[in-house]
């Protein structure tokens, strides 16, 4: 993960960074894979997208928040409770009424947090798996000063075909 700190965000850095960082990660990959032993680029099954967002509150009010499965009736809007919620586990109904059954397990790092959250459903043995990582600003960017955090949420998308169930697009996670 890297971050452009905002004091040198400049129009023209945000029109190459995607760039810039997949070329980053094909580096990554090849030297990974090439320790590997491997003399060419594996292919993958899945696409790794991201969602990334700056909030402005403290990180243990967000990690507070995050890592309770009773809040998400408060932002996931294409999910509504369907029982009993406790803060780790939930069944849900989906936008089509589908059932969900929703499991959150949340980890203390270094310096940061790891929110994973599972989202199965039961009638299609279909799992949606998007884990967070949530980093106070302070770290992200090396400046003491830099209040909030920001929330990177990680997706992963089948090459082979579209979903059918779940959140069926990037733009599903970022409208949370």
């Amino acid at each position: 993960l890297s971050f452009v700190d905002p004091k040198r965000r400049v129009p023209m850095i945000m029109q190459g960074i995607e760039t810039v960082h997949t070329s980053e990660c094909r580096s990554l990959k090849a030297i990974l894979e090439r320790q590997a032993g491997r003399t060419e680029a594996a292919v993958g099954r899945y696409k790794i997208v991201t969602d990334t967002i700056f909030v402005d509150a403290p990180i243990e009010m967000g990690y507070e928040y995050l890592s309770d499965l009773r809040t998400m009736d408060e932002w996931a809007h294409l999910l509504r409770p369907a029982g009993e919620i406790s803060s780790k586990e939930g069944e849900f109904l989906d936008e089509y009424n589908q059932t969900v059954k929703v499991e959150l397990r949340a980890h203390t790092l270094s310096k940061y947090y790891l929110i994973e959250q599972d989202f199965y459903y039961p009638d299609h043995n279909f799992t949606q798996r998007s884990p967070s990582i949530i980093i106070p600003c302070s770290y992200a960017f090396a400046d003491p000063d830099a209040e909030g955090f920001i929330q990177h949420r990680i997706t992963f998308w089948p090459l082979d075909k579209p979903l059918r169930h779940g959140k069926l697009q990037i733009q599903d996670f970022g409208a949370e």
